[in-house]
């Protein structure tokens, strides 16, 4: 008798067994082995153990997700201790958890625009200050070439003033040469000088021998340099050469 019944049991043992294989064997050629389907078969007496109970896959929530979950949780915490006004629903709560999620939205989109403005500020900071370090050295190059202008300038007043003086010492020179010689001799080489020439010459003498000598010459020559011998400064008011400027 038992050995019957050990048989009996065993066939059905057998049974089960095949039935389960023809299942999963089923699943996998209808491509329906997935975690619902071995979960639905799980919960099935008896023949519920025979199938994997489905891994629950836990996916990380996203740092916003995160936030949200925890000011829901908040939320909901608060009703224990504060009881939402009447007429509070699902629809009201949802809403006014995302009007807090736009809020939180905005406020960290400002922080990223003061961000970017401080930036922005650090970078124009940096570019006025090397802006103010190229004109520190143009200032000093501009100081440098106004240096080396000044010193050309007193070069140059200082050859204009040599060559002056050299020449007023040259026409002081031919003066008392001229004085020396006749009046009509003196007059003929006086007339075949230029007008400015002879005019310089005779400033360097007394009125009463350049006189002389504008009677040696024609009347129209002796005119012309009269005229020109009026817009020449005396003699004591010709520029002198002085010392030479020190080298920079």
């Amino acid at each position: 008798m038992l050995n019957k019944a050990l048989k009996v049991l065993g066939v059905i043992m057998v049974a089960q067994l095949l039935f389960v294989g023809l299942v999963h064997v089923f699943l996998k050629v209808q491509h329906k082995d997935t975690d619902e389907s071995y979960g639905a078969l799980h919960r099935v007496p008896v023949l519920g153990g025979f199938f994997p109970e489905p891994v629950v896959k836990i996916v990380p929530l996203s740092p916003e997700e995160e936030r949200e979950r925890r000011a829901r949780e908040k939320l909901l915490e608060s009703r224990e201790f504060f009881p939402l006004p009447a007429g509070m629903e699902a629809a009201e709560l949802e809403q006014m958890l995302r009007d807090v999620k736009d809020s939180r939205t905005r406020y960290e989109q400002g922080l990223l625009e003061v961000e970017k403005h401080r930036t922005d500020l650090a970078r124009m900071k940096t570019e006025l200050e090397t802006e103010k370090d190229a004109l520190v050295g143009l200032g000093s190059q501009l100081e440098e070439k106004a240096k080396d202008l000044q010193a050309g300038r007193e070069e140059l007043e200082f050859s204009a003033n040599r060559m002056l003086a050299q020449e007023m010492k040259n026409l002081k020179a031919a003066a008392v040469l001229y004085e020396q010689m006749e009046p009509q001799a003196a007059g003929a080489i006086l007339g075949s000088l230029g007008p400015d020439t002879a005019a310089k010459i005779l400033a360097q003498m007394t009125p009463r021998k350049s006189g002389k000598l504008l009677e040696a010459l024609p009347t129209p020559r002796a005119t012309e340099i009269a005229r020109r011998m009026q817009a020449i400064a005396p003699p004591e008011d010709a520029p002198k050469a002085t010392e030479k400027p020190a080298s920079k």
